[in-house]
């Protein structure tokens, strides 16, 4: 397990942030999911640096070294998040705390410096991964030999009390069985009864795309249409998930974005 040191991060609500894996990119890598989740690699704080998170995209022209794009959120030294792509003397990063907070923005690179990606064993994947309040995804072991068992929940509205009071909430699941490469693993089609009102794992492991090579499956689609399809890369102390479509749950639930494992 990579350990990460603490962080203290100062006035950045976790509603109000979403992946730059995935959004909050430059137009050129709109549509280029595969490339975006393929390109992103770890950095860390350099020892000894306080590090400040600067606004992309709002204040127009951020981000810049100017007050008006510095934010008051910081990392500190030994700090791992992930990065997606650099922009004049920024890196644009992915950061998760130790409570599953997300936060992203673009840091000076001069205060951060490249960690080598590590090679996943197996048990690396296993455990509760986190984004924000609204996204989570279980991973256990399964009887079959190299496959893990995937559980998502996801809401969207759940953190706003309106929402919540007038019974607004849009909520998300997958099960699934799935059979990492490496960093790499996903799945086209869930466990078979997996997604009914308390159901257990399978205890036969048996899934239509279960020996795809998942370093070059991206992105796959079914003859029957659009349906639950999500792509993972294991990132070191992070997972990335590309929800295909976001056909896994209500209007606007994803599974899209960067976890941390949180246990």
């Amino acid at each position: 397990m990579i350990r990460l040191l603490p962080a203290i991060l100062l006035a950045i609500t976790p509603t109000a942030v979403v992946a730059g894996v995935f959004y909050n990119n430059s137009s050129q890598f709109e549509g280029h999911e595969r490339e975006r989740m393929e390109g992103a690699w770890l950095v860390r704080v350099k020892a000894g640096q306080k590090a400040f998170f600067y606004a992309t995209g709002y204040p127009e022209n951020c981000p810049r070294l100017t007050v008006s794009c510095k934010r008051r959120g910081y990392v500190l030294g030994g700090d791992l998040m992930v990065a997606s792509y650099t922009t004049g003397p920024f890196t644009v990063v992915d950061f998760i705390g130790p409570k599953g907070i997300p936060v992203d923005g673009a840091i000076e690179t001069r205060q951060l410096e490249p960690v080598p990606t590590p090679l996943p064993t197996l048990p690396s994947w296993l455990g509760l991964w986190q984004s924000g309040s609204e996204q989570q995804i279980r991973i256990s072991r399964s009887v079959g030999a190299g496959v893990l068992y995937f559980e998502g929940e996801a809401t969207w509205g759940a953190s706003d009390p309106e929402r919540v009071k007038r019974g607004g909430v849009h909520i998300g699941s997958f099960a699934a069985f799935v059979k990492p490469s490496n960093q790499w693993g996903g799945f086209i089609d869930q466990a078979g009864g997996a997604g009914d009102p308390g159901a257990k794992m399978p205890r036969k492991v048996s899934q239509n795309g279960l020996q795809l090579d998942w370093a070059r499956a991206f992105p796959y689609q079914n003859e029957d249409g659009y349906n639950c399809q999500v792509r993972f890369r294991l990132l070191g102390p992070y997972l990335l998930a590309y929800d295909d479509h976001n056909q896994c749950g209500g209007v606007n639930v994803t599974f899209t974005g960067v976890y941390r494992q949180t246990r």
